[in-house]
């Protein structure tokens, strides 16, 4: 786990001051150590350099980075060491004869198979890495290795035999990856914030890309909300040919590809058989690791898996004093039963007044809360957890969400819409539920009441001018696949909720402390297992998750089976409503935001008076950190 960036520049020298500038961006994603590589188009070689936070060996290896250079490529990198600690692993790393380069952030838990695979055709090692795995496959298969690959990355391979770069980001996008092309240059990076520490670029508000990815959150065209700056899609790569100066995109894995699999599986053994030996492969690690547990399903069944492999594995628990969020009663029990070194954190509004400024500006996009998990990974670094296992993706694989039950009530009750006119004036909050319902005819309108960004027509108040913006291109092609609807559901928060929303926050609050999470559920082998079971056996009426529920037996206390799900989140409504501190915080904030102009401020103050109103908290939220994110990023 650790922070890459770069700079290319097709015609001119680039300015090595800028690609520190985004490396020292990068600290906190890899504290252990640093380097770059520079070198030209039309040049074969490639020269290392070090800078004043590399360790003491590379120093003395490496000249120090000379701003002076005539260099028009420039790879950075930020190291957190967790697989070969010792200086073999630092980064970049070129291969023997320093024709091929590599920057590699993530981990690749096939590792130890490809490199035995890759010393009988004859290769040999110097480090126990896998980044020195994933170079030696690039060198051995070509791009295509990335197929071979089973893990969470973000990589940058610059070639000189034939001069390309190419950028690469994993099938689910555990890993961010952006980018910035304009006027003939390429900036990338782990995160956009070093993106924006270069002098030379123009730093500007993408309102198109604010709306529709961050507010509304129903687009997959990957923009984020500063112009020129892009996420790579997941399961796609950049391949850049440095001499000819053009640049292609190329999807090498798609979520789509698992409608394709025939569900004739009736067993659901493969599938704990499976998950046991992802569990036990991403438990692999050179330094301290600890599992995530709540009182719920994904989290211990995990943790129980987990502890069959690492007999003194380490649990961690949240515990917030508010009642309905609290699941400390059942996760102690699960680690009695388990017998974890249960590490706990009790929470409470004053905690999270204490950093939350600093944890609000970290990201670079709006939220609809607070992330705990910054929280959470302050405190087990604070305590030399370096890993984490983590039980994300368990809903959006298994069908554990509210609104997978809820469907089969949509489904139903459109047979009834022609009733809409009739009930339409009466006041019961139940009438507009039924109202909500019937106004989606698609399962992507379906999908978009549940989801966490605002409706449509709540956007369309808060924005001043006419908006028109269509049905996303990937969800029109769900809609017309021939599976069922539950299954679109699933594939839709598979492809845009984990890769563009969820893991992204995941990786910025972890990595805010120097944290790497590892996610057993999104596994692309686990998928393509779960997407080949019958589909009667995943989904459920009236049960969510019934094949996660049926390995979780065999784990859980059968009290905890039946506790309600709360999920890993805290009470911001209570603390906005409660808590004179926060209630000032986000007043000041949001009249901050309405001198900007951006937004309707009669909408603004409309849902400030309705505040003691959960569905108004989540909008208060997301222009609370649009204005900490224009003030932090773009205001200097």
């Amino acid at each position: 786990m650790c922070g890459i960036c770069g700079i290319l520049q097709f015609n001119k020298a680039i300015q090595t001051h800028e690609l520190q500038l985004m490396t020292h961006a990068l600290q906190h994603r890899g504290p252990d150590d640093a380097g770059f590589v520079l070198s030209n188009i039309h040049q074969s070689s490639m020269d290392s350099f070090h800078d004043e936070d590399s360790v003491a060996e590379i120093k003395t290896t490496y000249p120090s980075l000379n701003h002076n250079s005539q260099y028009q490529i420039g790879m950075g990198f930020r190291r957190l060491a967790i697989f070969d600690t010792s200086v073999l692993g630092h980064q970049p790393m070129l291969n023997h004869d320093r024709s091929i380069a590599i920057t590699f952030n993530g981990a690749i838990y096939n590792f130890e198979e490809l490199r035995s695979e890759l010393h009988q055709a004859g290769y040999s090692f110097k480090s126990k890495s896998d980044t020195e795995v994933v170079l030696t496959a690039y060198q051995h298969w070509g791009i295509n290795c990335i197929q071979k690959l089973n893990g969470m990355f973000a990589i940058a391979l610059l070639d000189k035999r034939d001069n390309t770069l190419y950028l690469i980001r994993d099938r689910f996008g555990i890993k961010p990856l952006y980018y910035s092309q304009h006027k003939e240059a390429l900036y990338w990076s782990s995160e956009i914030k070093a993106i924006l520490k270069v002098p030379s670029l123009e730093k500007q508000l993408d309102v198109n890309g604010l709306y529709t990815n961050y507010l509304w959150q129903q687009s997959t065209d990957h923009a984020t909300c500063f112009k020129h700056i892009n996420s790579l899609a997941p399961g796609t790569y950049l391949k850049i040919d440095l001499v000819a100066q053009h640049t292609s995109t190329h999807t090498y894995w798609d979520t789509l590809q698992l409608t394709q699999l025939q569900r004739t599986n009736t067993s659901i053994e493969p599938i704990e058989e499976l998950l046991h030996q992802i569990v036990k492969k991403q438990l692999k690690a050179d330094v301290p690791i600890i599992s995530m547990l709540s009182g719920g399903i994904d989290s211990t069944t995990l943790s129980a898996i987990a502890k069959k492999c690492k007999p003194d594995l380490a649990s961690y628990t949240l515990a917030l004093n508010e009642q309905h969020y609290n699941e400390l009663p059942q996760a102690k029990a699960i680690a009695s039963h388990l017998k974890l070194q249960a590490h706990i954190q009790e929470l409470h509004a004053d905690d999270l007044l204490r950093d939350l400024d600093a944890s609000l500006t970290h990201f670079e996009a709006p939220y609809t809360s607070i992330e705990p998990v910054v929280l959470a990974a302050r405190f087990m670094h604070d305590q030399q957890f370096k890993v984490v296992i983590n039980g994300i993706g368990a809903d959006e694989l298994f069908g554990g969400y509210q609104y997978y039950q809820r469907i089969y009530q949509w489904e139903r009750l459109n047979h009834f819409s022609w009733m809409a006119n009739f009930i339409a004036p009466l006041p019961f909050q139940k009438t507009k539920t039924l109202q909500q319902f019937w106004k989606a005819q698609t399962v992507s309108q379906f999908y978009g009441l549940f989801h966490e960004g605002m409706q449509l027509s709540e956007l369309q108040q808060l924005v001043s001018h006419p908006l028109s913006l269509p049905t996303p291109k990937q969800f029109e092609t769900i809609e017309h696949l021939p599976i069922s609807n539950l299954e679109k559901i699933s594939l839709l928060d598979l492809q845009h909720n984990v890769g563009n929303h969820h893991v992204v926050r995941e990786d910025l609050s972890y990595m805010k402390h120097s944290m790497e999470a590892r996610y057993p559920y999104l596994d692309h082998e686990l998928a393509t297992a779960v997407f080949r079971l019958k589909t009667s056996l995943v989904y459920q009426k009236n049960t969510n998750k019934p094949v996660l529920r049926a390995i979780a037996r065999k784990h859980i206390l059968a009290a905890n089976m039946q506790m309600p799900k709360k999920g890993f989140a805290l009470p911001t409504a209570q603390w906005l409503a409660n808590n004179k501190t926060i209630e000032n915080y986000a007043f000041d904030a949001l009249n901050q935001l309405k001198k900007r102009g951006i937004f309707n401020n009669k909408t603004i103050d409309l849902w400030w008076q309705q505040r003691n109103q959960s569905a108004a908290v989540s909008k208060i939220w997301q222009l609370l950190s649009t204005e900490k994110m224009i003030a932090t990023y773009l205001d200097a």
